[in-house]
């Protein structure tokens, strides 16, 4: 089988992954971790792309991968066959379209507590992709009290 988890770096993704490493056993499965960072902002009408801003964005990026790349090691450490991407733009989308693209079997993703105000101004990552995906899609609670 060939997973797709997609990594957002939140305190319950360690557990998110921790809960998944058992299931994948089989020497010819294959795991995606996919990273979606946030598109540029868009200010309409002002010019604020400055060199340090730049800068900044390169470095926030450049430490992402580098967590990606420690989280596809330890996957491979145990001997997971596995491939990390970060990929910029907008979450859902940029899920469905990778995971139709690579042609994964499963999509894995954590649920993450949110309020009422929260889910109804953000919306939830996890459920429009649990709607929009024609592939299986499987859910980790990862509520961090518990």
């Amino acid at each position: 089988m060939k997973y797709l988890i997609a990594i957002d770096f939140s305190e319950s993704m360690k557990k998110i992954i921790e809960s998944i490493k058992p299931c994948i056993h089989d020497e010819n499965d294959q795991v995606i971790l996919l990273h979606v960072a946030e598109p540029d902002p868009d200010f309409v009408g002002y010019e604020v792309d400055t060199e340090q801003m730049r800068d900044i964005e390169a470095g926030r990026y450049h430490k992402e991968k580098c967590d990606l790349e420690a989280i596809k090691e330890d996957f491979k450490k145990e001997g997971i066959n596995s491939k990390a991407l970060l990929i910029q733009g907008a979450i859902v989308e940029t899920i469905l379209k990778e995971a139709e693209k690579l042609a994964v079997d499963m999509i894995i993703l954590g649920s993450h507590d949110k309020n009422f105000m929260q889910r109804a101004l953000l919306g939830s990552s996890s459920t429009g992709i649990m709607h929009k995906s024609t592939l299986p899609v499987l859910i980790v609670p990862a509520h961090s009290d518990k």
